[in-house]
């Protein structure tokens, strides 16, 4: 299907790829607005790795969840991740191989984490493990682009 109108996000979205450093976009709104379906249609479901966070679910199956999506994309390791740290670990060396895809564009690894807030549940530590994510690898690969998705709390 095509993209009608949201002609400023998606030029924004293709700044991003033809960005010459790494880029953290952040999307969010009120639910079924067509945050996610923007954001799969522009990049035509290719992603170097996609996860979204299940509803009304603890951390144990958020991280169930976000294993699978690694094991989807080529990560061998079958165990859950004990927190999220070691979930992002596995995320990174995911990333980092030679058989993840790149867009066409500029060769940009694109990691699209959809449904965020769900994933960020009580005691679980995301926020950190993202932020650590982020600060310590993420945002000096200049090949990279991390989107994140979710409603507006």
């Amino acid at each position: 299907m095509k993209i009608v109108g949201r002609r400023y996000e998606k030029e924004i979205l293709m700044q991003c790829l033809k960005s010459n450093r790494p880029e953290f976009v952040v999307v969010y709104g009120r639910r079924r607005v067509g945050k996610t379906y923007l954001i799969k249609e522009f990049f035509n479901k290719q992603f170097s790795f996609y996860a979204t966070g299940l509803t009304d679910e603890k951390m144990k199956g958020q991280l169930k969840g976000f294993n699978a999506s690694l094991n989807e994309y080529g990560f061998e390791d079958k165990s859950i991740p004990e927190d999220w740290f070691e979930a992002f670990v596995r995320l990174r060396k995911l990333v980092e191989s030679d058989k993840v895809y790149r867009e066409p564009v500029n060769n940009k690894r694109i990691i699209f984490i959809d449904e965020l807030p769900w994933m960020d549940t009580a005691r679980s530590d995301f926020k950190s493990a993202l932020d650590y994510f982020w600060n310590s690898w993420a945002s000096s690969q200049e090949d990279l682009v991390l989107i994140t998705c979710g409603q507006k709390i």
